[in-house]
């Protein structure tokens, strides 16, 4: 099995399933054989605690990944069934009422009508930018420098570019 972590999102206090403690979002690729994995969640600093989601979902561009990252990032408080939620609430460009009605239920009690407010403006703000020219550039290096196998390298290499013509359409 391989592990490597694609986009690593910037540490600050947060509250990680109700303990405060500096964390940091992530977006990892794990390989095991033939099938790989996302892996988005948050790492807590100086420790090996880590609160992730896992999706074996394909063809999604990494820049929704990315705006994922960005979104916990902006987050104070995430618990071990907040994720999943994010992910649809940051991976389309629709209008909220477009985004699965659980999921936004859901938000809305797990954070809070206070902070879900918050989370619009961070979603808006997330999808109206994608990735820099040098964060794309970080990915790629750091997927061409895996050890994962060259299958998987030339895939997730494919989503990266197929991010920027993807954000260059939103």
């Amino acid at each position: 099995m391989c592990t490597i972590s694609v986009i690593i999102g910037e540490s600050s206090l947060k509250f990680v399933n109700g303990l405060e403690q500096n964390a940091r979002p992530f977006l990892s690729i794990v390989e095991d054989g033939k099938v790989f994995d996302f892996a988005v969640g948050v790492v807590v600093d100086g420790h090996d605690k880590v609160l992730s989601w896992r999706t074996s979902v394909k063809g999604h561009p990494l820049i929704v990944f990315w705006r994922l990252v960005k979104m916990l990032e902006g987050m104070k408080s995430v618990g071990t069934r907040d994720i999943e939620p994010c992910w649809y609430f940051c991976r389309t460009t629709a209008n909220l009422h477009d985004v699965h009605a659980k999921y936004i239920g859901f938000l809305k009690e797990s954070v809070g009508m206070e902070d879900f407010a918050v989370l619009k403006k961070i979603r808006k703000d997330i999808l109206a930018f994608g990735p820099s020219p040098s964060e794309y550039e970080g990915m790629i290096k750091r997927i061409r420098a895996s050890q994962l196998s060259e299958q998987a390298k030339d895939y997730l290499i494919t989503l990266c570019l197929e991010g920027k013509e993807f954000y260059n359409k939103t």
